[in-house]
């Protein structure tokens, strides 16, 4: 099963990476960092959490510090492209 999952995920976070790479696409970035941040809460579900609390908060630390570099590069490429002629 985690095999199928891998087939499945690999290519398209390979997609939402190139989308974000192409056209700084924030529906990519937000799916990226909501996978992050929203891992505890999927492990939780399929009854799979770590015991341990210091790895949620990694993960979701993670995904906020990810989701706010998406959020910087954004605004920043915007900025550049009304300064450009």
């Amino acid at each position: 099963m985690v095999i199928l999952a891998g087939l499945v995920m690999g290519p398209l976070f390979g997609l939402l990476g190139q989308r974000w790479r192409v056209g700084r696409s924030w529906v990519s970035a937000a799916i990226v960092a909501g996978a992050l941040c929203l891992e505890p809460l999927a492990r939780l579900a399929a009854g799979q959490l770590m015991p341990s609390a210091p790895v949620w908060t990694v993960e979701v630390t993670s995904g906020a510090v990810v989701g706010a570099l998406f959020v910087y590069a954004v605004l920043g490429s915007r900025r550049a492209s009304r300064l450009s002629p």
